[in-house]
């Protein structure tokens, strides 16, 4: 039974894909998005510098939403960044992500650390 009750993150297929991605051995991070934002977020180049060090780093960035066609249009179609995208329930998504957005740095299913919105700077560290 997930902790959080209604936990289940969906592919884009609509397959339950929670058990396959939070039991990876490597590092990762998953980025709660409520609604995609708009050109002038603050917080995108925060997200920009940290998808290229995520890169470096060879930690994949899993995008969680409960808007999955404007997510892949905010972040994929219009900004090109590829980011896997997949669904949670919004009242689940509300009790993960206290921000909007909000970062996890995942080690399998351990949360190792976590950023709101105003703080995904720190992430770079």
């Amino acid at each position: 039974v997930p902790l959080i009750k209604d936990f289940y993150l969906n592919a884009p297929d609509g397959g339950d894909t929670t058990e396959a991605l939070l039991t990876q051995n490597q590092q990762y991070y998953l980025l709660y998005v409520k609604v995609p934002p708009g050109d002038d977020a603050g917080w995108l180049k925060d997200f920009e510098a940290l998808k290229q060090q995520a890169a470096k780093n060879n930690r994949p960035i899993y995008l969680i939403t409960s808007m999955a066609t404007q997510a892949e249009d905010f972040f994929n179609e219009r900004h090109s960044y590829g980011l896997p995208i997949y669904t949670l329930d919004a009242t689940a998504l509300k009790t993960a992500a206290r921000t909007d957005p909000e970062l996890y740095l995942m080690q399998g299913p351990v949360i190792m650390n976590k950023w709101g919105k105003a703080d995904i700077e720190k992430s770079l560290k």
